[in-house]
């Protein structure tokens, strides 16, 4: 439940098979409530001027910021529920064309009361904002709102397997392969 204030500046943190989020490649796991903020900016979409910067530039493939997924070592049953990631710009993390290079992704985990906000995602190899499974799990009560997504190979804001959850105000700029 704590919040994580992030100063300005741009942090390039290592891709690795985090074992501590099931595997997922990222730079970043997240397995318990809290808040990432950065500079939420304004009432307009996207962060504010002084927004730290996720750049997975030469890092390989991965992602930024990845969930938990289920069914790993000590995860079974394990939800996660109140996270809010705000105020950054994550760019250029890279695909492997397997999910990969989101800016944030959720994939076969148990969240739910989850917001996405006020953030700008540029030059992602995948999704700006992933949530989904494809082992069953339904995910609840995302919110993805105020977001700049930008250049995305595949789709900006993709959430399959969701319930009781809303997309709102997302300024989308379509790129190379992205679909509308």
């Amino acid at each position: 439940g704590d919040i994580i204030n992030v100063g300005a500046g741009t942090y390039a943190e290592p891709i690795q098979t985090l074992a501590a989020c099931g595997g997922e490649l990222a730079s970043l796991c997240i397995d318990k409530p809290l808040t990432l903020r950065g500079d939420p900016g304004d009432t307009a979409a996207g962060p504010g001027s002084n927004a730290p910067v996720l750049d997975g530039t030469g890092l390989g493939f991965g992602s930024a910021i990845a969930f938990l997924r289920d069914g790993y070592e000590n995860s079974s049953n394990l939800t996660i529920s109140n996270v809010t990631i705000e105020g950054f710009e994550i760019r250029n993390y890279t695909s492997n064309n397997g999910g990969t290079g989101s800016g944030v992704i959720a994939w076969n985990t148990d969240a739910s009361i989850v917001t996405v906000q006020d953030n700008s995602f540029e030059n992602l190899g995948w999704n700006a904002v992933l949530v989904g499974s494809d082992n069953d799990t339904v995910q609840s009560d995302w919110t993805v709102q105020n977001n700049i997504v930008d250049s995305e190979a595949y789709a900006g804001i993709e959430l399959t397997n969701f319930t009781d959850s809303q997309v709102l105000n997302i300024v989308v700029t379509i790129g190379d392969g992205i679909s509308s």
